[in-house]
């Protein structure tokens, strides 16, 4: 696995190396790069490997890896961002018997105290035996088994950091330059720009990920982490990032999409990316625009996320599109600066899951989230929002049976007890007036379930509560658990349960269930048990259901309430009681 050293095509990094000259002398192991502006992409450095006076006018640059120029009686050959001519002798790999060697591959000496470098000039593999008496003379060349190399100076001659680096990550993420489970340093003066598309296929696979980190760049290797590189497009250039069957990190690196008023979206395509601390930013106007999560990957898309990382837009209409797979946003921001949209996430899912936590979403105030397609579950957990925010683009969700939205301990005040859960069969959120006396609370506030079903529940599908968890210590005997519920209409045993799942077996942490529902759908249902629970708010209808069941081993004890009424209201204390 190699280093690569990336410092932008801007006024204080790749610009920074000397410019090739016309008949000018220089000796082996000077650097330089071209001296017409080369077109994008192609920015190299070159080492002279032959020294003597260039031409009377700029030869043609062999761009690929390693190649070798001819200008008059000077030869150069390309030396893009590799460690040693860098400053970091540490990552320059050492010389080693029986191993392939590539052109432009830089390596040190082992004998002698690892005290100079030398370029591949003649790809070969090097010999089996003992390592060359090396040539250490700059300009002078090594036989190695079937390789040449080309001493290029000492290694005290190399000493200061980013001085020789690759000016864009496309071009160190190039065939022939970087490979899976490569590390790339990005200097935090990193400031790369194209006004054509850019697409940043993303090197790293499972047993070889590879890194992507913004340092800071005096030393080499870096001793620190920044993140203040910048990677962007203008006008109506989009901007891709990832890869549909690599996985990498990222890390401090921020990505801008677009200018003026053009069409430019910004996707972030990923098999599995983990994108920290970085920041996606939408700066053209368009309306049309999007930051779009695995658009167009498919079912190889698996898992991206992004922690501590900033999301921004610039015009109303724009917003967070999710494609595919599953998408973790963890801290950070959404609009926190910039432009807020109207509506911050929407889907082109067909299947996947959202999950937003640790987030501040307190700049949106208009719909955080459009539901609208199959089988999308969206998770929202300790979250700040903003006041008077619309949590969903329905109160009910559409006639979706596969779609979920949990919103859990989120709000933009104080309160730690708000949730709402939605989906097909109902929704369920917290309640504070119709409460149960001497029931659930969260030290201060008493909270019960306000559970509302859709008209497309039935007993065979259920709107399924959130569970209510306590641990039992007691095992062998009998226990009868106790869930209170109140509301406007006396409830059947068809109309709504309790299940309890249990450690049911000695010997095993299986789990058993037991419930109090009517045995099956043709039975005919019984009330459900009437309480004389005192409940704020004066429901009309007091019941409590109950669940005798034999743990057997020491463990959690779950209970879920289904409601199968359609287009009822029911208040649930979410305290269980076992006795």
């Amino acid at each position: 696995m190699s280093i690569w050293y990336l410092k932008d095509n801007g006024s204080v990094g790749w610009s920074g190396v000397t410019q090739w000259a016309a008949n000018h002398t220089y000796s082996a192991g000077n650097f330089v790069r071209q001296l017409a502006t080369p077109t994008v992409g192609n920015e190299r450095c070159f080492v002279c490997t032959v020294g003597g006076m260039s031409g009377g006018g700029e030869p043609t640059w062999t761009v690929t890896r390693g190649g070798s120029t001819s200008d008059n009686a000077a030869t150069w050959n390309e030396c893009t961002g590799l460690p040693g001519p860098n400053g970091d002798s540490t990552n320059t790999v050492a010389w080693a018997a029986s191993v392939a060697r590539t052109l432009g591959d830089v390596i040190k000496n082992v004998s002698g105290g690892a005290d100079t470098y030398f370029i591949c000039t003649t790809a070969g593999t090097s010999t089996s035996g003992a390592e060359p008496t090396w040539n250490k003379t700059a300009g002078n060349t090594t036989a190695d088994g079937t390789a040449t190399w080309t001493s290029i100076g000492a290694i005290s001659g190399f000493s200061t950091a980013f001085a020789f680096p690759h000016a864009r990550l496309r071009c160190a993420l190039a065939s022939g330059w970087g490979v899976d489970g490569d590390t790339f340093y990005i200097s935090n003066h990193h400031a790369e720009t194209q006004s054509t598309a850019l697409n940043l296929n993303m090197l790293g696979t499972g047993p070889s990920p590879s890194n992507y980190i913004c340092v800071t760049d005096t030393a080499a290797p870096p001793t620190a982490v920044n993140t203040t590189a910048t990677i962007s497009t203008t006008g109506t250039s989009p901007l891709s990032v990832g890869n549909t069957t690599g996985i990498f990190y990222m890390y401090g690196v921020t990505f801008n999409c677009g200018s003026g008023s053009g069409a430019a979206g910004l996707s972030i395509n990923c098999r599995v990316g983990y994108f920290d601390t970085c920041a996606f930013n939408l700066v053209s106007i368009n309306s049309g625009n999007i930051i779009n999560f695995n658009n167009g990957s498919g079912s190889s898309a698996q898992k991206t996320e992004c922690r501590n990382s900033t999301f921004t837009f610039g015009a109303t209409n724009q917003k967070i599109t999710l494609s595919v797979g599953f998408i973790d946003i963890i801290g950070g921001s959404i609009a926190a600066t910039g432009t807020v949209p109207t509506t911050a996430f929407n889907y082109g899912f067909v299947s996947g899951i959202l999950t937003l936590r640790d987030c501040d979403l307190s700049a949106i105030t208009g719909t955080l989230v459009a539901l609208d397609v199959n089988s999308v579950h969206t998770y929202i957990e300790n979250c700040k929002l903003g006041s008077g925010v619309t949590l969903a683009s329905t109160s009910s969700l559409p006639n979706q049976a596969g779609t979920y939205l949990h919103v859990h301990n989120c709000d933009s005040g104080s309160k730690n007890y708000r949730f709402y859960t939605s989906n097909y069969m109902g929704t369920s959120q917290q309640e504070t007036t119709i409460v149960h006396t001497g029931g659930a609370s969260d030290g201060t506030t008493a909270i019960s379930w306000n559970i509302g079903t859709t008209a497309h529940v039935s007993f065979g599908l259920p709107f399924q509560s959130e569970e209510i968890t306590q641990w039992n210590d007691t095992t062998g005997s009998s226990k009868t658990a106790t869930v209170e519920i109140a509301g406007a209409n006396t409830l059947t045993n068809a109309d709504i349960w309790m299940e309890i799942e249990y450690p049911g077996n000695a010997s095993f942490p299986i789990g058993s269930t037991a419930n109090c529902r009517a045995s099956n759908i043709l039975t005919t249902p019984a009330n459900v048990t009437t309480s004389s629970a005192s409940w704020g708010g004066s429901p009309a209808v007091t019941q409590k259901l109950q669940v005798t069941f034999t743990p057997q081993m020491k463990g959690p004890i779950k209970a879920r309430i289904y409601v199968a009424k359609p287009s009822i209201t029911v208040y649930v204390d979410p305290l269980i009681t076992v006795a």
